[in-house]
């Protein structure tokens, strides 16, 4: 059951007193009671590193962290990395060095990397991508992030032409944007009467699906609507097909079997969707999709070549 609490915390040196329940986490509160927005929710699992903050100087995931665990302490994110009117030096430094492309992982990125250089200054390739092992980029390839941090390391002058000055766009004209954590993605977006959807996600890696059962959505105010894979197909939406080929020896197309949007026979990964829930608030959608239960029968995964050729 759900319990609020007074929660005091210093959020880029400036102090905030909120009521938060106690199954809130930090990137909820950081997110959605103080619009701290550059704070990005990534996996929500621990996963990616794109919700990374400082948390009394230590790099942590906030998606993670229980809000009231972090009581009276003081966080930093992204946008408190600047320094008067320019970006700090590591931030100038992911500038100079092009060390982003769309932006989301980019403040989880400098705040790890702000961590590692208050800790040391080894400039090694090798030290640094340990310390970035927890977090995901997907456009980079991490060689430019990893050049970066060695340069801001060794102390290495970036060109006075690229310090990107807030008031100025020298190279990209988004970099200084995304280095201050203020792109906006599609989970930043606020309209009024929005509405909000969540994903109830298999926990389980490979098994059949015996039940969904929604019957404990009945008693939760704000949920607007329930769709499973019959609500699917009923509206003709059918499961997307491969567009990506490749061809066997004999030169006939070989297509990947498309996946159901929602199922609710069979899951084969760990994430996969089975059941999309919309509501008023975003933690109305959480708070039911804790109260679907499924039903399992498990079967052991296929984790190796010669299990899946049989």
């Amino acid at each position: 059951m759900d319990v609020v609490s007074p929660l005091k915390l210093v959020v880029n040196r400036s102090a905030h007193e909120i009521n938060v329940s106690n199954s809130d986490t930090l990137l909820t509160v950081l997110r959605d009671n103080l619009g701290v927005k550059s704070v990005r929710k990534g996996c929500d699992s621990a996963q990616c590193g794109s919700c990374t903050v400082l948390l009394d100087g230590k790099s942590v995931k906030s998606c993670s962290v229980l809000a009231l665990q972090t009581q009276a302490q003081s966080v930093i994110t992204v946008d408190g990395l600047a320094e008067a009117n320019r970006l700090g030096s590591l931030q100038s430094h992911f500038g100079a060095k092009h060390a982003l492309q769309c932006g989301f992982c980019t403040p989880g990125m400098l705040l790890n990397a702000s961590e590692y250089l208050v800790q040391n200054s080894d400039p090694d390739p090798a030290r640094i991508r340990q310390q970035l092992r927890g977090n995901l980029c997907r456009c980079t390839g991490y060689q430019n992030i990893v050049r970066a941090i060695s340069s801001a390391a060794k102390g290495d002058d970036y060109d006075e032409s690229e310090s990107l000055n807030l008031c100025t766009h020298p190279g990209r004209v988004e970099d200084s944007r995304l280095l201050r954590g203020e792109g906006t993605f599609t989970d930043d977006i606020e309209l009024p009467g929005q509405l909000y959807a969540g994903f109830l996600r298999s926990e389980v890696a490979y098994a059949e699906i015996k039940k969904i059962d929604l019957s404990a959505l009945k008693e939760l105010v704000g949920v607007c609507a329930v769709f499973t894979e019959q609500d699917v197909l009923s509206d003709g939406l059918m499961p997307p097909t491969c567009s990506w080929q490749i061809t066997d020896v004999s030169g006939e197309p070989m297509r990947s079997k498309s996946r159901p949007l929602l199922s609710s026979k069979k899951v084969k990964y760990v994430g996969q969707p089975m059941a999309m829930i919309v509501a008023t608030s975003r933690k109305v959608a959480q708070q039911a999709l804790k109260k679907i239960k499924v039903h399992y029968s498990e079967s052991r995964p296929v984790i190796d070549l010669n299990s899946a050729l049989k």
